[in-house]
């Protein structure tokens, strides 16, 4: 990605003016502070002491976590309350789509009650795989106020399910029941189960028809010498081609051995000039990836992206955005996902939107803290129908960011210059250049391979306008 210098934040004089025209609201202001970093006491901190009062007061919510597995294998999915305002009674209903299965293990294994925290309303459940869905409901009233899971729910991948295939399990009319047996407000998100390539699979003849979707994929240092080499190694021993390299060599560049489905570019203002007539007939670019703004202002759209989205979709190139963060915390991301939302507003997307994060003072901040900031626009984005995905570098997947963001949203890993990531986990993007060169764009740009049908995911669930 392409850094862009962040522009001085205009004080709302106007805006402030009319916080301080009465003595209640004079009151308000004067008890803000500096809550986005910007140097200034503005409306916008006034936006985000308002959104973090809302938050602490915000409705329970029954979340869902998403899982990953190969075709055949089990997985688990958690379903579980937050902001628990105390309730008396629930009944959630667990969807889930053909042809995914609660797992064949019996019923006290199948799905696990958490009766650790919630044992005192009596928790019980039904299976009705006819409707494919699972009835959780509690059977005695008292005030329960605990968060956490409140059950999970094992489903069987089938043995022919595609690599990148997303199954979205959602919670279908929830009801949840406080004191004096009224109902609560509630908010609901979605889990997700995405299949893998089976782990036992090796690289042989047939896998160019088969094309790695998720697992990082295994590639090689291409060097002046290492056509020879490649042309000796036996197709089941790819990892130890990688690694061999003439001694000699002086020029390397990165490539892959395994198959990627998609090849592509990220384009921002930068490439401000790039002409579509000539990206378009690039053997390189199957998708392009636009950035669509950066910060928390409207007026921070990129200057090029209506432009570049039009050049795209009038060449029939499948088209992907991002967002370039400066959020330092979850109330900013918050905030800059409600902005990008409307400059996306009103077009289609065949690829993720991505937040970018790379910032030096966000990067440094603790795991927990980097982690909510990405969740916080993440959630926002899926909850707005968008797709969302975290860009981020390998060393900081590695090291600031939890396991449960990695999990719960698609990655897409920048690393540069190396035979492949050093990032652990699962991927579908990987950036691997930021010098590559294309027709229609002057100077450098960024080399992506894809390893997920994002066009088909997106279209079958209807994300990011479709």
């Amino acid at each position: 990605m392409h850094l862009h210098p962040r522009k001085a934040v205009a004080v709302l004089t106007a805006c402030l003016t009319l916080l301080t025209a009465t003595p209640a609201a004079a009151e308000t202001v004067s008890g803000l502070q500096d809550r986005n970093g910007d140097g200034v006491v503005d409306i916008f901190d006034y936006v985000i002491a308002k959104r973090a009062s809302v938050d602490d007061n915000s409705p329970s919510s029954i979340n869902l976590s998403s899982a990953e597995g190969a075709p055949g294998e089990t997985v688990s999915l958690d379903v579980s309350i937050n902001d628990n305002a105390g309730i008396t009674a629930a009944m959630i209903v667990l969807e889930y789509p053909d042809p995914i299965a609660v797992a064949d293990l019996g019923e006290e294994e199948a799905v696990q009650l958490n009766k650790e925290q919630f044992g005192d309303l009596k928790p019980s459940y039904v299976m009705f795989p006819e409707a494919n869905s699972v009835v959780f409901t509690t059977t005695r009233r008292v005030m329960n106020s605990e968060n956490g899971t409140m059950f999970s729910v094992s489903f069987s991948i089938p043995q022919d399910a595609e690599p990148g295939t997303v199954y979205q399990i959602s919670v279908s009319n929830p009801e949840l029941h406080g004191e004096n047996h009224q109902l609560l407000p509630l908010l609901t998100g979605r889990g997700k189960i995405t299949v893998t390539q089976p782990a036992e699979t090796t690289a042989s003849t047939e896998v160019t028809t088969a094309p790695i979707l998720i697992a990082p994929p295994v590639t090689a240092t291409t060097a002046v010498s290492l056509t020879t080499a490649a042309e000796t190694t036996t197709q089941t021993s790819l990892t130890t081609a990688a690694t061999t390299t003439s001694p000699t060599t002086t020029t390397t560049t990165t490539t892959t051995m395994e198959p990627y489905l998609y090849h592509g570019i990220d384009i921002s203002g930068w490439q401000d000039g790039a002409d579509f007539n000539q990206i378009a007939q690039d053997p390189q670019v199957d998708f392009v990836i636009l950035r669509a703004g950066f910060g928390k202002y409207l007026k921070q759209k990129d200057p090029c992206f209506e432009a570049f989205y039009k050049g795209a979709k009038e060449h029939g190139i499948p088209v992907g955005a991002y967002w370039y963060s400066y959020a330092m915390t979850p109330e900013e991301a918050r905030l800059e996902a409600d902005i990008c939302a409307q400059v996306l507003a009103g077009k289609q997307f065949e690829f993720p939107i991505a937040f970018d994060i790379e910032e030096p003072k966000q990067l440094n901040l603790p795991m927990d803290q980097v982690s909510a900031i990405i969740d916080a626009f993440c959630y926002e984005m899926e909850q707005k129908g968008y797709y969302a995905q975290i860009y981020c570098s390998s060393f900081y997947l590695n090291n600031v960011v939890n396991d449960y963001a990695k999990s719960r949203y698609d990655v897409w890993c920048a690393h540069y210059n190396v035979s492949r990531p050093t990032f652990t986990g699962k991927y579908g993007m990987w950036q691997y250049s930021h010098t590559g060169r294309v027709k229609g764009i002057k100077g450098d740009v960024d080399l992506d391979y894809c390893y997920r049908d994002y066009p088909e995911i997106i279209k079958r669930y209807h994300f990011n306008g479709f």
